[in-house]
């Protein structure tokens, strides 16, 4: 696909393994029919014959996977026109990408990425033409990670399409894509992208060692590279970003971190992550920093109190009644009277019907998953208070515990396993089991690494002037120095002395 396909050994549904190299015959029908015995003659192959200065050429492609217009003007129509014998088939095509290889399973490999193979009778030597198209989603606005202000454009599931986006933010020389083909049945192109001299070189060298260890039959999406690629598959806290929007992953290549680009999904891994970045919003830095910081603390607190809320009502409800004012108390226990479950078990009941609403409104079709979804809790939850199933009190909790979880999406899934979990020890234990719980996921957080940097830098081990970032977003003008738990040699990134660029410049041979 356009240089995105690193080469190596083709391997057989039958063989399963690494073969040895195999050369072209100068026979075009034995080249024929043994690639259509290796495909095992599949109807979507098209196999196109000519005639070049009196000899057999055959064309070898992927219908879809072609421009059938392109194929036709400058493959086709030159090689049937051409009337001098003496000129090369290479030199007739008038295509600017053109390779040529002796290896049959190379050639092979390369049809199936979307190349087009010209064989000629007497050659040893197959050509193979980049003429490679295929319908695709335009860049639309992100569905998931919208905002009021700054850019709207978003991934698609075409590798070109957002290697493209990225390199269109960061026109630096240093920034560097390295491919990948990984999935023995997929053939998934993979793209690592990085900027040299920003990145450490031992994060990068890690994550090209991972990726080279990868042996699986299928990549169809980023979530399997993450699979492989998480060092910490039972924690509940990602380790491991990613992002539909470009102007994004271009901040975090710029900061240091990695990113993977895989062909088909419109998410970009990046990498390193830290536990502080799911507060972090694309819109923090492109407002006021003051009216930042508020929106930056307010997700924090959000998330908070979304896991300790349910935690907190039944722990005080049951155990520390003497830490609620007297009407407060005397309204709750009203609501109460007559319910037959206790309050653990109502919030956890109302819990998991929610769960089943969130659940099924996703997988709802689009026109009627917003309906399922409102108008579902709001019946059932009217339907149950009235039913004397679940107090009012509880309802009100599960609700704006359920709210304020959306306001960090990456910690959705995060959220529900704490939720539960200091349900459970506020409800067994009180206000100490939801003290032990706090601790062990603070321990647990502490003790994570993500590719060698500590899951909760830079809060711990703390640093000052990294701390600009954190829960305060300081003006761009302040942020003078890249993350060290991130950046490579190159960590000034504002702010630096005419002497700095002048060596910097010279170093890297370019010029303003």
């Amino acid at each position: 696909m356009k240089g995105f396909f690193r080469k190596f050994n083709f391997t057989t549904q039958l063989e399963g393994q690494k073969r040895r190299k195999e050369l072209i015959s100068a026979n075009v029908d034995e080249n024929v029919d043994k690639f259509k015995k290796i495909t095992n003659n599949s109807a979507d192959f098209i196999y196109r014959s000519l005639k070049f200065n009196g000899k057999k050429v055959v064309l070898i492609y992927i219908n879809g996977f072609v421009d059938s217009k392109e194929i036709g003007e400058n493959v086709v129509n030159p090689i049937q026109k051409n009337k001098d014998k003496d000129i090369k088939l290479k030199d007739v095509i008038n295509v600017g990408n053109i390779q040529d290889t002796n290896d049959f399973y190379e050639m092979v490999d390369e049809v199936l990425s979307g190349k087009t193979a010209v064989l000629q009778e007497g050659e040893k030597l197959v050509l193979l033409v980049d003429c490679f198209s295929y319908n695709k989603r335009s860049v639309t606005e992100p569905l998931t990670e919208l905002v009021v202000k700054g850019p709207r454009e978003a991934f698609t599931e075409s590798i070109l399409t957002n290697v493209a986006l990225i390199r269109k933010r960061i026109k630096s020389p240093n920034l560097v894509f390295e491919n990948y083909t990984i999935g023995r049945e997929t053939r998934t192109s993979v793209s690592l992208c990085y900027l040299k001299g920003i990145a450490r070189d031992s994060l990068v060298d890690d994550i090209k060692n991972k990726l080279r260890e990868i042996e699986t039959d299928s990549i169809i999406d980023s979530g399997y590279i993450e699979q492989f690629l998480d060092q910490n598959p039972l924690s509940i806290f990602p380790t491991i970003s990613y992002t539909e929007k470009p102007d994004v992953a271009a901040g975090k290549i710029l900061e240091g971190r990695c990113a993977i680009v895989v062909d088909g999904s419109p998410q970009v891994l990046t990498l390193p992550m830290f536990f502080i970045e799911a507060f972090q919003a694309a819109e923090d830095y492109y407002i006021r920093p003051l009216y930042a910081l508020i929106a930056r603390n307010l997700r924090m607190l959000a998330f908070v109190v979304s896991v300790l809320s349910p935690a907190f009502y039944v722990a005080l409800t049951t155990y520390h009644q003497e830490l609620l004012p007297t009407t407060l108390l005397f309204t709750i226990a009203s609501t109460r009277e007559g319910l037959p479950f206790p309050g653990m078990f109502e919030i956890m009941i109302m819990l998991v019907v929610y769960e089943i609403l969130r659940e099924a409104g996703i997988r709802m079709p689009r026109t009627i998953g917003p309906a399922i979804s409102i108008v579902g809790a709001l019946v059932m939850g009217e339907t149950a208070v009235n039913a004397g199933v679940v107090g009012p009190a509880v309802l009100i909790i599960v609700a704006f515990s359920a709210i304020a979880s959306f306001v960090v999406p990456q910690l959705v899934d995060t959220g529900f396993y704490i939720r539960f979990l200091l349900l459970i020890l506020g409800a067994g234990l009180g206000l100490y089991g939801i003290t032990i719980g706090i601790l062990g996921l603070l321990i647990h957080l502490s003790t994570l690494r993500t590719f060698g940097v500590p899951y909760l830098s830079p809060i711990a081990p703390f640093s000052y002037h990294n701390n600009k970032d954190t829960f305060i977003r300081v003006p761009l003008y302040l942020m003078k120095r890249r993350p060290d738990h991130l950046a490579g040699e190159n960590k000034i990134r504002s702010g630096f002395s005419k002497k700095y660029v002048k060596e910097k410049l010279s170093d890297n041979n370019y010029q303003k």
